[in-house]
Parts: C-alpha cells; sequence; structure tokens
C-alpha cells in the first residue's frame, strides 16, 4: 500500500516494470499509472498497455528486452546485448571465489591453485567481501604473494573491476557488473545453465562440467533449484584446477593481456 501510494503522488504517465510477479501486478493495477510496460504471467496480461510473456528459454537478458522492443516497436540485434569494450591488457586479474549460494561456488582452495599458477605471470588479486575468510587462509594467500581486497560496498567493487583487465568467478553479480563494465569474464558454471546467463561477445568465456544432473539445455537451473536442495555438488568438485587452468590461460592468451614485469604485494582493508 505504501508503494501504490507513494507512485500515485508522482502520477506517472509511464511505469516499464523488470520485475513481474504478484507483487508489481498488483502494484501496477491500483497505481493509476496511463501506461504500464512490462513483461510478467500470462495471467496478468489485461493489466499492462504492453505486453510481453515471461521467458523459461534463454537468454535472461532477452525477458527484458522484450518488452522494451514491443513498446518502441523496433527489432534488437544481437550486437545490442553486448556492453562497449574497455580493455586493459597490463591490468590485474580478479578473482572473485565467492557467490549467493554454495553450490554455485567451486571452492576457494580451488581458486587459491588457480591464482596461484596464474600468478607466475599476471598480478592476481582476490576480491571479497570482509571476513570472507579465516585469518589463517589469510595468511596463506600473502604467503605466495596473491592480494586480497576487501571490498566493503558496490563503489568500491566497481572501481576495482574497472582497473582490471580480466574478471573470474563464479555465476554471480561480479562477472554482470564486469560485462557492463566492458570488461572480459571468465565464469565457472555448475547447477546453472551459461546459455541464459553468459555475457554475449568474444570477450566472454567460461567452463562447465557436464554431469547427469547438469541444467538440461532448455532449464535455468539443474532440478535441485540450481543446487540449494543438493548435499554433493558434484558438478563442482568434479571439475579439476588443472582443466580450469587450461581453459583460462587459452582465453588468456586470445585476449592478449600483458604478463606482469614484477610482483607488487599489499593488502587494502
Amino acid at each position: 500500500l505504501k508503494v501504490i501510494k507513494e507512485i500515485r503522488k508522482h502520477s506517472p504517465g509511464l511505469i516499464i516494470d523488470f520485475t513481474s510477479g504478484l507483487f508489481i501486478a498488483l502494484t501496477l493495477l491500483f497505481s493509476r499509472s496511463k501506461n504500464n510496460v512490462g513483461f510478467n504471467l500470462q495471467i496478468f496480461r489485461n493489466i499492462y498497455d504492453t505486453f510481453s510473456a515471461r521467458r523459461t528459454k534463454p537468454h535472461l537478458n532477452d525477458m527484458y528486452i522484450d518488452p522494451i522492443k514491443y513498446y518502441l516497436k523496433q527489432e534488437v540485434e544481437l550486437t545490442d546485448y553486448q556492453f562497449p569494450a574497455s580493455m586493459i591488457s597490463e591490468g590485474s586479474i580478479l578473482i572473485f571465489p565467492f557467490a549467493g549460494w554454495k553450490a554455485k561456488e567451486w571452492g576457494i582452495k580451488k581458486y587459491y591453485e588457480l591464482g596461484e599458477k596464474l600468478s607466475l605471470d599476471y598480478d592476481i588479486k582476490f576480491v571479497m567481501l570482509p571476513n570472507a575468510i579465516s585469518n589463517d587462509i589469510e595468511d596463506e594467500f600473502i604467503k605466495e604473494k596473491m592480494d586480497i581486497i576487501y571490498t566493503k560496498d558496490i563503489n568500491e567493487l566497481i572501481s576495482e573491476i574497472k582497473k582490471s583487465s580480466l574478471v573470474i568467478s563464479n555465476d554471480t553479480g561480479s562477472i554482470y557488473i564486469a560485462a557492463l563494465l566492458g570488461k572480459p569474464t571468465f565464469t565457472i558454471y555448475g547447477p546453472t545453465n551459461p546459455l541464459y546467463s553468459l555475457p554475449y561477445g568474444s570477450m566472454h568465456d567460461y567452463m562447465q562440467k557436464k554431469i547427469k544432473c547438469s541444467p538440461e539445455v532448455d532449464k535455468q537451473y539443474c532440478f535441485k533449484d540450481a543446487g540449494r536442495n543438493c548435499f554433493c555438488y558434484d558438478c563442482m568438485n568434479s571439475l579439476s584446477v588443472t582443466e580450469v587452468t587450461k581453459k583460462v590461460i587459452n582465453f588468456i592468451n586470445k585476449l592478449s593481456l600483458s604478463q606482469k614485469r614484477n610482483t607488487v604485494l599489499y593488502k587494502n582493508n
């Protein structure tokens, strides 16, 4: 009711809904907006002046583009999905080892080993929230001259990504922020389907170990609710450091990133 009251106060001529669901449908119904544009379930289509059905097929970008495409009455090219490149060949390679839930994480130990191998030739920085790892693990990173950057908010995160050459992570928000900023990305997928969310363009690559319970081609998640109801994480556990390292190095060579001249160790608290 507070949201509806706030919307009515502004008397909007146009509302664009990128949320979908019952809550927003009821909000739009009683908002007195002159024009509602968005996607949702079919049962709510009459609430919208320009409507598209919520997609269940790749790519997720299409779900957001559809209502705008219909509203503007123009087609969208594949190149419209790609953000302008912002390459820095001599910047750091950022590694984000965590994700929204455990099943999507490859594991801090494996990321450490990957960073250890890559740090022989490239400047590697691990980015994570404060207190994400124990002091013992932190000491291991410092001993191997791998920096840890603790970002306290989204602005600090964006600042670090802007200075980078490449972002390596699980299927999580840092990948999509990096893509928006024009940075190359390498994503490690497990219980989620890269066909639905991998950023478009040649600057983005990924690795996924396909096993019997991996997401089907036309499914965004595995049948265990993207691993939330999984107890073994086989898709991630069976993906070796050797496999990932090989593919990451091939991708780095493709991007022609500069190797480091010397190593400077610092810790940003």
